[in-house]
């Protein structure tokens, strides 16, 4: 697991290998998350709940 943060962005790498039983065998998992900021909360977007 490996990542980072500044107060505009972030980003995560997640591998992840294990051992199945059977026919299943070895198995691999990668996931990456990527987010920014777009901008202040104005409180007013869709389905927002204000109060």
């Amino acid at each position: 697991m490996a990542g980072s943060y500044t107060p505009d962005s972030y980003h995560f790498d997640l591998h992840s290998t294990f051992e199945a039983a059977g026919a299943a065998g070895l198995r691999k998992m990668t996931i990456t998350i990527d987010g920014k900021r777009t901008g202040a909360c104005r409180g007013d977007e869709t389905g927002a709940k204000v109060g």
